[in-house]
């Protein structure tokens, strides 16, 4: 017994590091996801809606919740976002503020913010509660609930 505490108190006194592959894992998925966010904030500032789009699971099953309502599947919120975009100039600059990033094994939350500037219009700004899930190896966002 006296050799097993004596060889954990030299194991871990010699400033040895063991890495954790789980603790390595979730700070790979964060900065996964920061990326993933970082280039659909890009696609929008390029005027590329289906970029923008390409962080989304696609799939039927994709919930996008605002004041206005719920819009179900990939499509559809692709479809609400050309209407109320038709272009780049309407889309304006948009800039997205991580609050709040938690990954729990395939899933992840996120809470922030987004600013959007437009040319002679007032700036719009709102906060978002993203759901991601990592699924066939990359994450998307499964659940968006953006208000502003």
């Amino acid at each position: 017994m006296r050799i097993k505490i004596i060889s954990v108190v030299l194991l871990f006194g010699s400033g040895i590091v063991i890495p954790c592959p789980w603790i390595w894992a979730q700070k790979n998925s964060i900065q996964v996801i920061l990326n993933r966010l970082q280039e659909a904030e890009a696609a929008w500032n390029s005027g590329h809606l289906e970029g923008f789009m390409n962080a989304y699971w696609r799939h039927d099953s994709l919930c996008f919740a605002t004041d206005k309502g719920l819009t179900r599947g990939w499509h559809a919120v692709l479809e609400r976002y050309r209407k109320a975009y038709p272009d780049a100039q309407t889309m304006g600059r948009l800039k997205f503020e991580v609050l709040y990033l938690k990954v729990q094994g395939s899933c992840a939350v996120m809470t922030g913010r987004w600013t959007v500037d437009k040319v002679d219009q007032p700036t719009r700004s709102g906060m978002f509660t993203l759901v991601w899930r990592r699924l066939k190896k990359q994450w998307h966002i499964v659940y968006d609930h953006t208000s502003g």
